[in-house]
């Protein structure tokens, strides 16, 4: 008779081999993971983790080291003392100075290392976004960086689910010659997954955030403030960019617009200059985002004109996708739900997208358009996925913001619009106007070919 054979001993490390039970206290598990992880390293083994864990520090990978997760693993965060949570670098010039920036997960010293699983890092556990919800969220915590400028790159990560955290991804400033701090090149991502952040990412002045990374999916939903990308390249196969949900994250007061009217009565909310707010009518009817630029009492007085009537539930500060000396290459960028920015291009930037397609059954943004430009060198290429072709959801498609009057009236940037044929559908120079972001300048939304009108931001 034949013997049965049971699976293969594969030598590995995990937190229990060195005393963690479900009563270890927080402070005590990031100890206990921490030397599992130098175990692992120094063995050459694997480090497995199949719990949830409250963890009160920093992990830190701390070289080269296969990871492994089971679908049982989650990683809580227990930030009541975030002095226990290393501190980012900053590479500042004189006199300049920065909040600090805590890390939860390290990837310093760990080139080349392998995360296989599904890796889920949690933060403040809420479900919303309002502003109440909002500050629950540890605004100076990072998921995953690196701390320092040692080398971190060309790490793999197969599944990855960041929620919030202050900061999905964050790399320091380089502002001034000096150590490189690069925690994200090559870094290559199966899935990553962002939501209720309060910034899904944000990478440092002058440096290479995710020089060369590549994600095959990454989705960013209902997350705060803008995902900031300078100096740096996004590259993704697909990219789902949620925004705020109408209902679930609306404010608790009410609002009401009269068409044509840059001024809003809001009530049972306690709005400030600057904050954008953003309204929702319904399927097939487009949101409707500005910014807040004057209070008195319950009027607001707003940087655009309302579109329509509206009366109902409101959202504050959606959020935008800003780039900078940077190129967004994308394959598949769908765009769904209530945006400020969904995709902004400032000086030296560049957009490549193979398919946008545009929700027909929410969606909102600043002047209606997916797309807008705010500075010189830019470079737009789109090409429309055909239901989003003549969607009632868009005023136009690519709209122009700019806050630099030094560029007024210079040609900064042609677009290129295609169709389900690619077709050449527009290629005239979009002109700079003066004017603040929030304040409606000259400029024009590429026109395709009168399916969507031209329309001023």
């Amino acid at each position: 008779m034949a013997k049965e054979v049971g699976p293969p001993q594969v030598p590995h490390v995990t937190p229990e081999m060195f005393g963690w039970t479900p009563e270890t206290d927080p402070v005590e598990t990031a100890s206990i993971i921490n030397i599992a992880l130098a175990q692992a390293v120094e063995r050459g083994v694997p480090f497995f983790d199949n719990a949830v864990r409250r963890v009160a520090g920093t992990i830190r990978l701390g070289g080269k080291v296969v990871m492994e997760f089971g679908t049982k693993h989650r990683w809580i965060a227990d930030y009541s003392n975030l002095s226990r949570f290393a501190v980012v670098e900053e590479n500042l010039a004189a006199g300049v100075t920065v909040d600090p920036r805590h890390v939860f997960v390290d990837t310093a010293n760990a080139r080349g290392s392998i995360l296989r699983g599904p890796m889920r890092l949690t933060g403040a556990r809420i479900s919303d976004m309002t502003m109440a919800s909002r500050r629950a969220i540890p605004s100076s915590l990072v998921a995953l960086t690196a701390s320092n400028a040692n080398p971190s790159a060309e790490v793999s990560i197969e599944s990855l689910t960041i929620e919030g955290f202050g900061f999905g991804f964050y790399q320091g400033s380089q502002r001034e010659p000096g150590r490189n701090l690069l925690p994200y090149t090559r870094l290559r991502v199966g899935t990553a997954v962002f939501r209720f952040c309060g910034m899904a990412i944000e990478t440092g002045e002058w440096g290479n955030g995710l020089d060369d990374a590549t994600f095959d999916i990454l989705r960013i939903s209902r997350c705060g403030d803008a995902a900031l990308l300078r100096g740096t390249d996004l590259n993704a196969a697909s990219l789902f960019y949620y925004g705020l949900r109408p209902a679930e994250d609306a404010e608790a007061g009410t609002v009401n617009l009269q068409s044509g009217s840059n001024v809003a009565i809001l009530r049972g909310f306690t709005a400030e200059p600057g904050m954008v707010l953003a309204v929702h009518p319904g399927r097939d009817r487009p949101g409707f985002v500005a910014e807040i630029e004057q209070l008195d009492g319950d009027r607001a007085i707003l940087s655009h004109r309302a579109t329509q009537d509206y009366s109902g539930a409101f959202l504050i500060d959606p959020p935008s996708l800003i780039a900078q000396n940077t190129a967004i290459n994308v394959m598949h960028y769908y765009i769904e739900g209530i945006h400020d920015l969904p995709l902004a291009l400032r000086s030296r930037s560049k957009a490549t997208i193979q398919d946008l397609k545009i929700s027909r059954g929410s969606f909102g943004a600043r002047g209606g358009a997916p797309v807008s430009v705010m500075g010189r060198q830019v470079s737009v290429d789109l090409n429309l996925n055909p239901r989003s072709v003549e969607n009632p959801m868009v005023a136009g498609m690519v709209g122009l913001l700019t806050a630099n009057a030094e560029v007024a009236g210079r040609i900064v940037s042609g677009a290129r619009l295609g169709a389900e044929n690619a077709a050449v559908l527009d290629t005239r120079p979009i002109n700079v106007g003066r004017g603040r972001p929030s304040s409606a300048i000259q400029g024009y939304y590429v026109d395709t070919a009168g399916t969507l009108p031209i329309v001023e931001m």
